[in-house]
């Protein structure tokens, strides 16, 4: 069953998510699903377009593919704060905003997508850059942070060797 850009099949029927819009300035869709893995998957999103709003290209249809990608990058890092940060920098980028030398299948310039961002290959590097951006007063010491990372380092690869690697097919 093929989708068009909006989230409609060819049958007429719709489906587009909850809360996200097709058009900026359009209406959201109202609620199909209340559970609270749908919140968190929605309240993603959400913060992906206010974050990268016209700097990065607006996400407008949820499917199982992306819904299944945003539950692992949850689990991964809870703290929408946390990928707040990330969205930023990776809308402030150069590279991954299009403001670099390389073309895309169409010629005009490649910029990442959330479906870049968080795929598994570049959601360790994602996360690291977020969480390595100061957001405010740094009160640890430096080995107090450099013990932070570490631990944060250790939750990540425990993740991708489990949840994470099993999610994408593979793992132990």
């Amino acid at each position: 069953m093929g989708l068009d850009g909006i989230g409609v099949d060819w049958s007429g029927e719709d489906k587009t998510q909850r809360g996200i819009s097709p058009e900026a300035g359009s209406t959201p869709v109202p609620a199909t699903s209340s559970t609270s893995k749908d919140r968190r998957i929605e309240d993603f999103v959400a913060c992906w377009n206010e974050v990268v709003k016209g700097r990065l290209p607006r996400v407008t249809t949820i499917t199982d593919v992306r819904r299944r990608d945003i539950a692992v990058a949850l689990r991964v890092e809870p703290d929408l704060a946390v990928w707040r940060v990330a969205f930023d920098l990776a809308a402030a980028d150069d590279w991954l905003a299009g403001r670099g030398t390389r073309k895309g299948a169409t010629g005009k310039p490649w910029r990442a997508d959330l479906d870049f961002v968080i795929r598994k290959d570049q959601i360790g590097k994602t996360l690291d850059r977020a969480r390595a951006e100061p957001t405010g007063p740094v009160e640890m010491t430096p080995a107090e942070v450099e013990a932070d990372m570490a631990r944060r380092r250790a939750k990540t690869e425990a993740l991708f060797n489990g949840p994470v690697a099993r999610a994408f097919g593979g793992g132990s």
